[in-house]
């Protein structure tokens, strides 16, 4: 779409309209600006020497079950995929994952830390 521009004088010179601005502007926080595996030293903390472990495949299982809903159609919300990423990874790993356990780490995946 143009608008036509004519300065006295001279000849319509097409002027291109502006672009209509944004509405919103969005992207992914997750592993971009938070690191994910901050969550690692509370998980160190509760199970020794298995906290990037338990870090790295809660991550996975969450991503995982996020594009295996998404691509079936079937909703689940954000924090039902994050706890059920949690409890498999806790059971892959061997690691007693009690209640008390799980919501401390999940409270903790609300606090991540930013990328310096």
């Amino acid at each position: 779409m143009t608008d036509s521009v004519s300065p006295p004088g001279s000849a319509a010179t097409a002027v291109p309209a502006l672009p209509a601005p944004p509405r919103a502007v969005l992207f992914d926080a997750y592993g971009t600006l938070f690191d994910v595996h901050s969550v690692s030293l509370l998980a160190e903390q509760l199970f020794p020497g298995q906290g990037m472990a338990l870090s790295q495949r809660w991550r996975d299982k969450q991503i995982d079950y996020t594009r295996l809903t998404s691509m079936s159609g079937t909703y689940q919300p954000f924090w039902t995929l994050t706890r059920a990423g949690l409890r498999h990874a806790a059971a892959q790993l061997g690691l007693p994952l009690d209640s008390a356990a799980e919501e401390r780490l999940m409270n903790q995946y609300h606090h991540h830390s930013a990328y310096p």
